[in-house]
């Protein structure tokens, strides 16, 4: 058995698959294992994969989803260990042999990440991006100030299982929602150096741009759930902000769909829950302007 199980989930990722494998394959660690779960592929990722004559190719003939790819890898991995990659990301060749030690000399850490540096599509450098003690957003306020990515994150395979591997309702903020959870139940731990090259494509793992109505919905399973913790005033506020921002952006959906009147109560509703932000009273004011 492995020690580390490197699980990349794929849709119609041909395009930069091989250059993320060779990246795992040039690794220094050597004790890993390679899950491929490719989410209906249409292009020519199944070819590349197969490829690799140590990586264990997964096909889902039916897309579902980030979350549910990502668990179907999990439960095939045998390794003591889960190394997520994205498709489109790289490693640094010592990405696993700085991680994996930190994990097998303190039991009580769970998780371990590292900084980004940023590539375009071409995989020219963008910036490197130190991501601990993480100012704003979720990871502030309930991250302890982590800002794990996927592609950089090592954790134990047990704690995935013990707190109920990805929530597969979410077709977005999936790896927010599991990064708050470990964050419950383990000590998290930076590689205060870039170990990945995080691609800054227009495109996702499940083009997400053009799955309005699915985001929208985990937007909404993911806050609610937050919303049944204990929270502290400072969590309390953030959530407020970011249940604004749901009903604004669910109302510059309804707007698409020519559905001004439900669009305008979104807006409202927006207002609500945060009643600074300007962006919401510009979208309500085009609104009204079409209902006239």
């Amino acid at each position: 058995m492995s020690k580390v199980s490197v699980i990349i989930p794929v849709k119609n990722g041909a395009r930069y698959l091989r250059e993320a494998l060779d990246s795992v394959m040039a690794q220094t660690f050597r004790d890993f294992e390679v899950v491929v779960v490719d989410d209906a592929s249409t292009d020519g990722t199944a070819a590349i994969a197969r490829s690799y004559p140590s990586v264990r190719y997964i096909y889902r003939a039916r897309s579902e989803g980030v979350s549910k790819a990502r668990n179907a890898a999990i439960r095939a991995a045998e390794g003591q260990y889960l190394a997520s990659l994205d498709c489109d990301d790289l490693w640094y060749t010592d990405k696993l042999a700085l991680q994996v030690p930190i994990l097998d000399r303190d039991s009580l850490t769970g998780v371990v990440y590292s900084d980004q540096e940023w590539i375009d599509q071409e995989g020219q450098t963008i910036k490197v991006v130190p991501h601990s003690n993480w100012p704003k957003g979720w990871d502030r306020y309930f991250c302890g100030g982590h800002n794990i990515g996927p592609s950089t994150m090592l954790v134990r395979k047990e704690l995935v299982e013990k707190i109920g591997f990805y929530d597969e309702e979410l077709w977005a903020n999936e790896d927010k929602d599991l990064n708050i959870r470990l964050h419950d139940v383990c000590r998290i731990q930076c590689v205060e150096k870039a170990l990945i090259k995080k691609r800054r494509s227009p495109k996702s793992f499940e083009a997400r741009h053009n799955q309005r109505e699915e985001v929208l919905i985990s937007a909404l399973v993911f806050l609610k759930k937050l919303d049944r913790r204990v929270l502290t005033s400072e969590q309390a506020r953030y959530l407020d902000l970011e249940w604004s921002y749901y009903h604004s952006n669910r109302g510059k959906y309804l707007m698409a769909k020519g559905q001004q009147h439900q669009a305008v109560q979104s807006y409202l509703s927006a207002i609500r829950r945060a009643p600074f932000v300007a962006k919401t009273y510009g979208r309500l004011i085009r609104c009204l302007l079409r209902l006239r």
